[in-house]
């Protein structure tokens, strides 16, 4: 059988800041009266821990996976779970591909972030915005000779101002069509081009995320916070960027599996 990288974190805890102590043992508690853990989270976040600051080995997935092997058969989307979980109970965040295991004034702003109230037009905004200023960003259709102007909508709200051509519109997950049958969307797409984005992958979170990253950080004063609290703001506004990048590619994908 082979070690896993995370009982090393039980041979230094003893030296460890008592911050740290303090967020593993309330996991560790949590676990124990199963409260949304499960003693396998435990693991994956000493692990984590433990690669924080280790700056040439991502925490990606893959290398929690192969660090918490203890034999040939460890499975990664156990590993993935307990990501997961620990993440909606707020002991770990997710920039891009790698994971973070998060203190506990990281988890109280993570906390704040997470009860900002973030309303649907402002991510239909951000997503009218990745798609047509960045992925998709023509305003006319060119055929031959002749530029005929478009209007662009994504769940009805238009993008940019109004050229009064014809008229595409873009449904994305919380759309009123989302759920439209093909038979629905034939039918409404008489006066208009209707593009049903795939519901496959779930863009709507990682950019409501960015959104309420983005109004936290806008409501906070960074020069009259606390060192500690900048830093982790900076980082946070890091992971925005992060979420917006993700959500692109998710976005690209979302359009090349429509529904028209």
């Amino acid at each position: 059988a082979l070690v896993p990288f995370w009982r090393f974190f039980d041979t230094i805890s003893k030296d460890l800041e008592h911050g740290i102590i303090r967020v593993v043992d309330r996991a560790e508690r949590a676990a124990e009266a199963d409260q949304n853990l499960q003693p396998e989270d435990i693991r994956v976040l000493k692990l984590l821990y433990l690669i924080r600051y280790v700056t040439y080995l991502e925490a990606s997935l893959n290398n929690i996976a192969i660090l918490m092997v203890q034999d040939m058969n460890a499975d990664m989307e156990e590993v993935k779970a307990s990501l997961e979980r620990l993440m909606r109970e707020g002991y770990v965040a997710r920039q891009g591909t790698k994971y973070n295991f998060l203190t506990d004034e990281e988890q109280d702003i993570t906390r704040e972030i997470r009860n900002v109230k973030a309303e649907p037009a402002e991510v239909v905004a951000l997503i009218s915005q990745i798609l047509f200023d960045d992925i998709y960003n023509f305003r006319k259709l060119t055929c031959g000779a002749n530029n005929f102007p478009i209007d662009r909508y994504v769940d009805a709200s238009i993008h940019g101002a109004s050229q009064g051509g014809m008229k595409l519109s873009v449904v994305a997950l919380a759309g009123e069509l989302a759920n439209a049958t093909d038979g629905e969307i034939e039918l409404r797409s008489n006066d208009q081009a209707l593009v049903v984005l795939s519901d496959e992958a779930d863009y709507y979170e990682v950019l409501l995320n960015a959104v309420r990253i983005d109004k936290y950080a806008r409501t906070h004063a960074m020069a009259q916070l606390p060192a500690s609290t900048q830093q982790i703001i900076k980082a946070k506004k890091e992971e925005s960027a992060s979420n917006k990048k993700e959500a692109r590619v998710l976005l690209e994908d979302a359009v090349v599996h429509a529904r028209c």
